[in-house]
């Protein structure tokens, strides 16, 4: 038997459910939602400090060197600097030497930058001269 359709325009009949209705609110919601996510995300960008570009690794200039301040963590730093140390000098022979950074100048000239730290935080800072 074959079922009857209902006209355009009509209501449907007793019994049955337009999903017309159900698919718009399922829509609306998922825009929603994303927008949702979207705003966060913004938001969550807009409140972080932006980032330096990373320097090729071990490579500083001297105004970032110079920024670096005395008691900064080594997290703070790295940030500051832009990337990881070229080297890492310790001391194998003292219970308590400081871990120090060696970065070379970014300008490719001789010399480099050393930064040493005890305790989580930056206790020492120089400039490396090449005498030559």
């Amino acid at each position: 038997m074959r079922r009857k359709r209902t006209p355009v325009g009509l209501p449907p009949a007793p019994g049955r459910r337009s999903r017309g209705g159900l698919v718009a609110v399922a829509a609306i919601a998922a825009t929603a939602v994303a927008c949702l996510l979207v705003a966060l995300q913004i938001s969550r960008d807009a409140g972080s400090a932006p980032r330096p570009t990373p320097s090729p690794a071990g490579l500083t200039d001297r105004m970032s060197f110079d920024a670096a301040t005395i008691g900064s963590t080594p997290t703070q730093v790295r940030r500051l600097l832009g990337g990881a140390p070229r080297e890492i000098e310790t001391s194998p022979l003292l219970r308590d030497a400081p871990e120090c950074w060696v970065y070379a100048r970014r300008s490719g000239r001789e010399g480099g930058y050393r930064l040493c730290f005890r305790g989580g935080e930056l206790e020492s800072k120089a400039r490396i001269r090449v005498e030559g």
